[in-house]
């Protein structure tokens, strides 16, 4: 019987098989090298493009932020600038507060009838003044109400005649003298409240 020896030829095989694995386990590790390289290259570029693009942004942020403290410096000067329009057309108004009413009042006053007293305490004015008659004090209160476009809701406070001998209150007699006749003892000197139109107050034309 003859025998042939395989050994060698195993061993080869093996040899073989041995040198295949190492030789692909190191394509795979160069590969894996390679990946590794590329990967790591490829990040620190899209870290450096997003710096980049950060540092636009805070750029552009910084820029934003110094618009915004402008507009708010701005916002406070034109706040400031409203005030003090609205305080002096206030101010305007309030000086020709005094012109309108006396406007108004020589104009709805019914003849037979001179006013003494002005007091005015906020948009309540107090009127005292000397009329012929109680129809003229009426005829007052009726004019304020349904003629004027500065006053409103009169209210009578006090009425009272006076004698042919009794001068009226202090500052009555510098007024206008008041028509009278022998029919003296019914002069009356009277005293209303009246309430001023906030809306019905003419401001000062313009030059």
């Amino acid at each position: 019987m003859n025998f042939i020896n395989l050994m060698p030829h195993r061993h080869r095989r093996l040899e073989q098989r041995r040198r295949r694995f190492v030789t692909g386990l190191g394509l795979c590790v160069l590969v894996s090298c390679a990946l590794v390289v590329v990967a790591s290259f490829t990040l620190e570029r899209l870290q450096a493009a997003q710096m980049a693009r950060n540092a636009v942004l805070e750029q552009a942020k910084t820029a934003l932020q110094k618009q915004e403290a402008e507009v708010r410096r701005l916002q406070i000067e034109i706040a400031a600038l409203e005030q003090r329009q609205a305080t002096v057309a206030g101010l305007q108004q309030q000086r020709n507060v005094p012109v309108a009413l006396f406007n108004e009042l020589a104009r709805v006053a019914p003849p037979g009838l001179a006013l003494a007293v002005l007091r005015q305490s906020d948009l309540k004015l107090t009127v005292t003044g000397v009329a012929a008659s109680n129809e003229r004090v009426s005829d007052l209160m009726a004019l304020l109400q349904s003629e004027s476009s500065v006053f409103h809701q009169p209210e009578l406070v006090e009425m009272r005649t006076l004698s042919p001998t009794r001068p009226a209150r202090p500052g009555a007699t510098a007024q206008p003298a008041v028509d009278v006749d022998s029919q003296t003892e019914r002069m009356v000197e009277f005293t209303l409240t009246t309430v001023i139109r906030r809306d019905g107050l003419v401001s000062e034309p313009q030059p």
